[in-house]
């Protein structure tokens, strides 16, 4: 069921916003405790005139881009990292003089990002 619904953008503002939906009220508050905590976990305090529901609305068009767009990050990230890594090395490998290895420098568990490529130039 589709209902007009009014809701308080956030106790400190008093931001009135009109949304349809009570999953759209739903997904803004959830959108709005981000952004706070978000700015707090970088030490930013939110600006008192900042439009939170303004930005909230430009944005909400794009809101079923988001999930395709982290899955195929998540999926072909990695991936292409690698890709990009391994290029380097071959490039390091053609070159003259230059001893190349790539080695894990911690658990790969931690983080996929736990290679390093160690190259050693030899005087000719």
């Amino acid at each position: 069921e589709v209902s007009e619904t009014t809701v308080t953008g956030s106790s400190t503002d008093g931001l009135q916003c009109n949304l349809v939906d009570r999953r759209d009220v739903d997904k803004y508050i959830l959108f709005e405790k981000f952004c706070y905590s978000g700015l707090k976990h970088v030490g930013v305090e939110l600006l008192q005139d900042m439009d939170l529901h303004g930005v909230w609305r430009e944005c909400q068009p794009f809101l079923g881009l988001i999930g395709p767009y982290w899955s195929l990050r998540a999926a072909l990230g990695p991936l292409l990292e690698t890709l990009l890594l391994l290029d380097r090395l071959l490039f390091l490998q053609e070159q003259e003089n230059v001893e190349v290895r790539m080695l894990p420098i911690f658990d790969p568990v931690l983080s996929p990002r736990n290679l390093a490529i160690i190259a050693k130039k030899f005087q000719a």
